[in-house]
């Protein structure tokens, strides 16, 4: 989370968990419920807001997403009258309804034109006797179909413990699928490991990725050339964008709220 914060100069956390008291100033919407959620994203679409993405950019980091996933699930039972999905629609479930409202919500999130990043918790898979397996997205498929079928990168990050001071060590994110742990990336020419997951090393290896796929195709397309740009380009300083940004952000949410 914390190198998440520092992937631009703004970021704008949408927090479905806690956790976010370390990284200090954030500018954080809660999300306690699916209609919080959807609020956040009419919000996140103010023209005022919007109009930003011209000049800078702006990270929405949704933290926490099977938080949300249960939220959408609560929210589309309590519409159509069910305790679960699986009972809902006399029987047979309303998983199609689930999809649908978790993919439009998203979609929206997704189309603005803001930097996107969603973390979410592992969890283990495990055969019939109970041994382990790998690790993946502790969502259902659907809520991991949303994110996986979206998501340029998805990265597999391991916590490595302390040194010998007693020093939290950086994470180690890993971009490939392996035997243990589900991960994937869209850029050939991407590194399958970081060693030191931080929000620098990251940003290098993405601008690296890019420019080796230009070198080897000659050419850019439009997307591997707004990428570029993003990584590479001179920005204002820290102060004037974040100050900027918290009045737009906060005028955005006042405005959004007279108009409800």
């Amino acid at each position: 989370t914390k190198q998440i914060s520092r992937m631009t100069k703004n970021t704008i956390f949408l927090a479905c968990e806690n956790g976010l008291s370390g990284v200090l100033g954030c500018l954080q919407m809660k999300i306690k419920s699916w209609a919080d959620f959807t609020s956040a994203v009419k919000k996140l679409e103010n023209k005022k807001l919007v109009e930003q993405l011209e000049t800078q950019e702006i990270t929405v980091c949704i933290d926490g997403f099977e938080n949300l996933a249960e939220y959408c699930s609560s929210y589309i039972c309590s519409q159509n009258g069910a305790d679960s999905l699986g009972s809902g629609n006399n029987g047979f479930g309303l998983f199609k309804e689930y999809l649908q409202e978790l993919n439009k919500q998203m979609t929206r999130l997704y189309n603005i034109g803001y930097f996107v990043v969603i973390t979410c918790h592992p969890k283990e898979l495990k055969d019939r006797k109970g041994a382990f397996l790998k690790y993946e997205l502790n969502l259902d498929t659907r809520a991991r179909k949303v994110i996986c079928d979206n998501a340029d990168i998805v990265a597999y990050v391991e916590n490595n413990g302390v040194d010998g001071n007693g020093k939290p060590l950086k994470s180690s994110a890993y971009f490939t699928e392996t035997d243990e742990f589900f991960a994937r990336c869209r850029y050939d020419h991407m590194v399958p490991y970081l060693e030191e997951f931080t929000a620098e090393n990251f940003k290098k290896a993405i601008s690296d990725a890019i420019k080796a796929q230009i070198d080897e195709e000659g050419s850019e397309d439009h997307s591997a050339t707004e990428l570029k740009e993003m990584y590479n380009r001179e920005e204002l300083t820290h102060e004037e964008l974040v100050e900027a940004i918290k009045d737009l952000f906060i005028n955005a949410i006042q405005d959004n709220e007279e108009l409800e």
